[in-house]
């Protein structure tokens, strides 16, 4: 066999056809594929926790929302009702209006656009998280609890006094009291997030029928008797407003 006879068969043996080349030309190689993969990995690795922190902002900016339209609320009640806060009420307060009158939702739902029916139950207490997180029927969140009210502050330089009226308690502590009693507004916690982490002297630890562990890894967000909010220290506690 002549050297050029070879070559043309080794051509013909090696060479793909026409309709495979263009193919062929636009295919990845092993390298690009994996350096692709590896990019996509690197992009991930910096977006997922930007897109974990805005998410937590968001949920905490709605947390801080609905604890400030309570206080509207709250607010409103004093100004309709000649300073006297809404009350007599429980340490807990659930996310849905139950008709119970020791309940927040009870008092507030005129005051937050809600209309007033007999044993009508409606979400009305708790954000968005709250909601996503620990109720995914109407059921499971009329067993929840999303909050807990402060029964134990300084007025007039006497401690452990309920301002919203403790439904618990004797005559002079299960009345209401005027808003303009309460010492130090601004330091005297009126409500607070609720989870079975937070011990207060308010009544114990806190039932089980409320979210296992704090909304935020940082703290509890609060609404203060001057109708301020912010998310608090777990430290804190309740009846710090001397």
């Amino acid at each position: 066999m002549t050297t050029r006879r070879f070559i043309r068969r080794f051509r013909r043996a090696t060479v793909p056809p026409l309709s495979l080349r263009g193919s062929l030309r636009g295919a990845f190689t092993l390298v690009e594929l994996l350096t692709v993969i590896a990019i996509i990995g690197i992009l991930a690795g910096i977006l997922i926790p930007v897109t974990s922190k805005v998410r937590l902002k968001a949920q905490r900016m709605d947390s801080i929302a609905n604890l400030r339209s309570l206080g509207m609320a709250v607010a409103l009640f004093t100004n309709d009702n000649k300073d006297k806060l809404p009350g007599p009420l429980d340490n807990t307060q659930y996310a849905y209006r139950n008709g119970k009158q020791t309940q927040l939702s009870y008092w507030l739902a005129e005051h937050m656009g809600f209309p007033i029916k007999t044993n009508e139950r409606i979400q009305i207490l708790g954000h968005s998280r709250f909601f996503s997180q620990y109720g995914r029927t109407r059921t499971d969140l009329e067993n929840y609890t999303a909050y807990v009210t402060n029964h134990k502050v300084y007025r007039g330089g006497v401690a452990n006094e309920s301002p919203w009226g403790w439904d618990k308690g004797d005559e002079h502590k299960r009345t209401p009291k005027p808003l303009h009693t309460v010492d130090n507004p601004t330091r005297a916690i009126a409500i607070m997030e609720i989870d079975q982490e937070l011990l207060t002297d308010v009544g114990g630890q806190v039932g089980t029928k409320s979210p296992e562990k704090p909304i935020f890894d940082d703290g509890r967000a609060v609404l203060f008797f001057d109708w301020h909010v912010k998310v608090v220290p777990f430290s804190v506690k309740m009846g710090n407003n001397k």
